[in-house]
C-alpha cells in the first residue's frame, strides 16, 4: 500500500510537468526557432551558404511541428477535449501535418550533418560537391518524400479507443516493423552519428592548417550547431524513440522536434515514468444479469487486452409462487468471480495489479451486514423484478413519480412496506447497495468509510434526484463520484466505487461528439454523450439523463426487451419442437438459433403488426407482446419462421429509436456492441438498414473492458 501513492504521485506529476512544459516549449521553440531564422538569413557571412540553407528549413519544419502539436496538446488538457478528438477531419489534418513536419525535420538533419561532412572535408572533389544547388534539390527531394510518405495518414488516420491514430492492421505493421525500428531508428541515427564523427575529425584536421580566418570561424560556427543538433538527438532522441516503438503508439511524433532540446527531454521523462507502470494492469469486473466477465488491461499506452473470460452464474432463484419476483443468488456470483480471478495468470501476482474497478446491472437491490457480510446477505433483487405494482407506486407520493418497478429505491420502500406490523428482518442488515457495490465490498479488506457507498451513476439508476436521495432512511448508501476509493484489495490495491454497466459499455467506445453507442445484451440501450442538460430539458418519458464521466450525461433510452425476448422466442420455438419431435429428432438450441437467424438473413419481409414487448418498459409497464390484425393474406408471412423472427429483431431496433426520440435524429455514426447484437447477423442488418450513417460493430467493447480502462486513466 505505501508504494502506490508514490506511483499516482509520480503519474500526477509527470501529467502536469508535460502540460507545464509544453506551455514553455511552445513559446521558447517559437522565438528560438524565429531568432534563428531572422539572424541566419539577414547575416552577411551567412548568405548564399548551403549548411545555413539547411538549417533555416529545419527552423522552419520545427516552427511548424510545434504549431501543429502543442497547441492541440495544451487545449486537450485544460478543457479535456481536444479538437482532435472531437472531429475526424481534425485527427487526419493534424495528424498528417505533424508527421510530414517531423519527417521533414529528421531528414533535413541527415542532410545537414553530410553537408557539414562534405563541406569540412579535405578533400577537394568531395568538397566541392556541398552546394547550395544540391541542398536545394535535396529539400525538394525531401518534401516530395515526406508528403508523399505521409498521406496515408489522410487516408487511413482516425478516432478510435487509442486517440488518434492509425487502427489499419497493415498499415500498423509496416510502422511497427519498419518505418520506426529501421527508417527513424537505425537508419537516422547510424547515419547521423558516424557522420557526426567524421565532421569532428575533418575539424580537427583543418585546426593543424592554416585558412583563412573568417572562413574558417564560420565552419567551426557551423560545425558546432550541426554537431550540437547531431548530439541532442543521440542523446535526447534515442531514449524517446525506443520508448515510442517499444508503446507501439503511432500518434507520437515528438521524436522528429530535434532542434527543441528541452521539449525532447520533457518527452523522455515523461515516458520514462510512465513506464515504471507498463508492467502492472488494471482489472475489470462486470457483474451481468445473467454472467460475470473479467478483463487485465495493461497500464500502456495500447491498453492491451492480456486476459478475459466471461462464465455464466445461473444464479436465478426460481420462485413459482411469486412469479413477480426476479432474484439471484448473491453467493453464487461470487464463487463465479472467484473462479474467474483463479482462471487469470495475471492475478497470481498481487503487486502488479494497479487498481480495480468493478461494474454491472444497475437498478437491483442486495443488503448485507458489515459485519459479516459473505454470511448477514439478503439475495438480490434485479432490475427484471415486478413485485412493485402500479399502485404500490403511486402510493409513495408526488416525490417519488419517478420510480419504476425494479429500481433499488422502489424494491426497498417496497420491503420496508412489508415489514409494518411484522418482526423487521431488515434490522440484520447495515448496508445497501447493488450486486456490483456488494462485490465491490467483499474484495475490500479495508473499508475507507463508516457506512455504504453508491457512485452517482447507480444512485440515479436507484431513483436518486440530483445525486441526492429523495426520501431518507439509514439503509440508503452515500453518494460519491466516480473514482472515489471505497477501499483496499490485499491491504494495498485500490478498489473504486461501483459503477453502471451501461456507462462502462459507452466508455468502452470512446465515442466522438454525437457518436451513438447501441448496446444488446440481455436488455437493450441505445446511449448519447451530452453536455449537462438543465433540469427543465424536454424530453420524452422513454428517455433519460443518466450521470456519465467528465462532467458529461448520457442521454439513453434504456429497454427492458433485448436479448432476452429473442431467447424466449427461441425457447419457445425448442419447446414446441421438442413436443413434436422425439428427444432424438429435436433440434439443440444450439444449432436451433443457427437456422433461425440464417432463415432471418434470408427473409425478405417484415411485419409490421408486431410488438415485442414481452416485458413491458420502465415509462410503460403495460406493454406487450402481441401480433395483431391477423387475416388469411398474412399467413405466408407466418409461415415463414424467418420472416417472423427477422421482425422480432427489427421491433427491437425500432423501440430504441422511438423510445430516444427526435434526439436520435441528432447522431451522425453508430458503434454496436453488446453479446446478443455481436452474435446476431439480423440484429445487425436492421440497425443498419435503420439509419442512414455508417455503423461499427466493436466486439471487444464491453462493460469489463470500460471498466478496467476507467481504473488505468485514474
Amino acid at each position: 500500500m505505501s508504494s502506490q501513492p508514490i506511483i499516482y504521485q509520480i503519474e500526477n506529476l509527470t501529467k502536469n510537468y508535460t502540460f507545464y512544459s509544453s506551455i514553455i516549449n511552445l513559446i521558447l521553440g517559437s522565438i528560438s526557432n524565429i531568432l534563428i531564422i531572422l539572424i541566419l538569413s539577414t547575416a552577411r557571412t551567412c548568405r548564399k551558404n548551403h549548411c545555413i540553407f539547411y538549417l533555416i528549413v529545419a527552423s522552419i519544419t520545427d516552427i511548424g511541428l510545434i504549431f501543429a502539436y502543442l497547441p492541440f496538446k495544451i487545449a486537450g488538457e485544460l478543457f479535456e477535449e481536444s479538437p482532435i478528438d472531437a472531429s475526424t477531419v481534425w485527427c487526419k489534418v493534424q495528424l498528417t501535418a505533424c508527421s510530414i513536419l517531423a519527417l521533414c525535420s529528421l531528414i533535413t538533419t541527415c542532410f545537414l550533418a553530410f553537408d557539414q561532412y562534405l563541406s569540412t572535408n579535405p578533400r577537394r572533389q568531395w568538397k566541392a560537391m556541398s552546394t547550395l544547388r544540391l541542398a536545394h534539390r535535396l529539400t525538394f527531394f525531401n518534401i516530395c518524400f515526406s508528403i508523399s510518405h505521409n498521406i496515408v495518414f489522410i487516408i487511413f488516420a482516425e478516432n478510435g479507443k487509442f486517440g488518434c491514430t492509425i487502427y489499419n492492421p497493415v498499415v500498423k505493421t509496416y510502422f511497427k516493423v519498419f518505418f520506426y525500428p529501421i527508417f527513424i531508428i537505425i537508419l537516422p541515427m547510424t547515419f547521423i552519428g558516424l557522420l557526426g564523427l567524421l565532421v569532428y575529425r575533418n575539424i580537427q584536421w583543418h585546426m593543424r592548417r592554416r585558412m583563412i580566418v573568417i572562413r574558417r570561424r564560420l565552419d567551426r560556427q557551423m560545425s558546432v550547431i550541426v554537431l550540437a543538433r547531431v548530439l541532442s538527438i543521440l542523446i535526447l532522441g534515442s531514449p524517446f524513440l525506443c520508448t515510442t516503438l517499444y508503446e507501439i503508439n503511432l500518434n507520437d511524433n515528438e521524436e522528429n522536434e530535434n532542434k527543441l532540446v528541452i521539449y525532447q527531454l520533457a518527452s523522455a521523462i515523461s515516458y520514462s515514468l510512465l513506464y515504471a507502470s507498463y508492467s502492472m494492469f488494471s482489472v475489470g469486473l462486470d457483474i451481468g444479469t445473467t454472467s460475470c466477465k473479467i478483463c487485465v488491461v495493461s497500464c500502456d499506452a495500447q491498453h492491451s487486452v492480456l486476459f478475459t473470460e466471461q462464465l455464466p452464474h445461473h444464479a436465478h432463484i426460481v420462485q413459482k409462487e411469486f412469479p413477480l419476483y426476479d432474484e439471484q443468488s448473491p453467493v453464487k456470483i461470487l464463487d463465479i468471480v472467484n473462479e474467474l480471478f483463479k482462471k487469470s495468470p495475471y492475478l497470481k501476482d498481487d503487486s502488479s495489479i494497479k487498481s480495480i474497478q468493478i461494474c454491472g446491472q444497475m437498478h437491483g437491490l442486495i443488503l448485507w451486514s458489515s459485519k459479516s457480510p459473505r454470511t448477514i446477505v439478503s439475495s438480490l433483487v434485479t432490475w427484471q423484478d415486478q413485485r412493485c405494482s402500479t399502485e404500490f407506486l403511486s402510493s409513495l407520493g408526488s416525490m417519488l413519480t419517478h420510480l419504476r418497478t425494479g429500481y433499488g429505491l422502489s424494491t426497498l420502500l417496497w420491503l420496508i412496506e412489508q415489514q409494518k406490523g411484522k418482526e423487521d428482518n431488515l434490522l440484520k442488515y447495515d448496508r445497501a447497495g447493488t450486486i456490483a457495490d456488494y462485490v465491490a465490498t467483499i474484495f475490500c479488506d479495508d473499508e475507507v468509510a463508516n457506512q455504504s457507498q453508491i457512485s452517482t451513476q447507480m444512485a440515479t439508476s436507484w431513483g436518486a434526484i440530483d445525486n441526492q436521495w429523495p426520501v431518507k432512511h439509514r439503509l440508503l448508501p452515500e453518494i460519491v463520484e466516480p473514482g472515489t476509493i471505497i477501499g483496499y484489495y490485499k491491504k494495498k490495491i485500490p478498489i473504486y466505487v461501483a459503477l453502471g454497466d451501461l456507462q462502462c459499455s459507452v466508455f468502452s467506445c470512446q465515442p466522438e461528439k454525437n457518436e451513438g453507442i447501441i448496446n444488446i445484451s440481455t436488455s437493450a440501450q441505445l446511449a448519447l454523450v451530452t453536455d449537462k442538460q438543465s433540469s427543465n430539458r424536454d424530453q420524452l418519458p422513454s428517455s433519460m439523463c443518466v450521470p456519465y464521466f467528465q462532467s458529461k450525461d448520457l442521454l439513453v433510452a434504456a429497454s427492458l426487451n433485448g436479448g432476452n425476448v429473442l431467447s424466449t422466442f427461441v425457447d419457445l420455438v425448442h419447446s414446441w419442437n421438442s413436443s413434436i419431435n422425439s428427444d432424438s429428432s429435436s433440434l439443440s438450441l444450439e444449432t436451433l438459433w443457427s437456422r433461425l437467424i440464417q432463415r432471418g438473413l434470408e427473409s425478405t419481409s417484415i411485419i409490421e403488426n408486431i410488438s415485442a414487448a414481452l416485458f413491458g418498459e420502465r415509462h410503460d409497464p403495460s406493454m406487450s407482446a402481441s401480433l395483431t390484425n391477423i387475416r388469411s393474406i398474412h399467413m405466408s408471412q407466418l409461415n415463414d419462421i424467418g420472416s417472423v423472427f427477422r421482425s422480432i429483431c427489427h421491433w427491437i431496433i425500432k423501440n430504441l429509436f422511438e423510445m430516444l426520440g427526435n434526439d436520435s435524429l441528432t447522431i451522425n455514426g453508430i458503434t454496436g456492441t453488446g453479446s446478443a447484437l455481436m452474435r446476431n447477423g439480423v440484429l445487425q442488418r436492421e440497425l443498419q438498414n435503420r439509419v442512414q450513417c455508417q455503423v461499427k460493430f466493436n466486439e471487444h467493447s464491453d462493460a469489463a473492458y470500460g471498466s478496467a480502462l476507467f481504473a488505468f486513466m485514474q
